[in-house]
């Protein structure tokens, strides 16, 4: 990837497109379905006392912020800017794939 942005000058602007093709045709979905959601901060609280479930809260939206990161590292190393790939991030579809 790293060498094919290099050498053709349009090819980010080609997969920017197709990722703003996919995030407009995907954005109804929401993210991961609710009860996915509830299934992980239930999971990650341990419990389901009030205070467990806020902390698992707390973790699954941890969780969706080191994907994001994860992501973007990801997108750098493959040879998209710093800047590239906060955008395509940011388009993705947080659905948990």
């Amino acid at each position: 990837m790293r060498h094919a942005l290099t050498h053709d000058g349009t090819l980010y602007s080609r997969l920017e497109a197709a990722v703003r093709r996919r995030a407009a045709t995907l954005s109804n979905v929401g993210g991961a379905p609710e009860p996915l959601q509830d299934g992980l901060t239930i999971l990650a609280a341990g419990s389901t006392d009030s205070k467990s479930v806020a902390r698992g809260h707390e973790a699954f939206r941890e969780l969706l912020h080191t994907m994001h990161d994860s992501r973007v590292k990801r997108l750098e190393h493959a040879g998209f800017t710093a800047e590239q790939a906060q955008v395509l991030s940011d388009l993705h579809t947080p659905n948990l794939m």
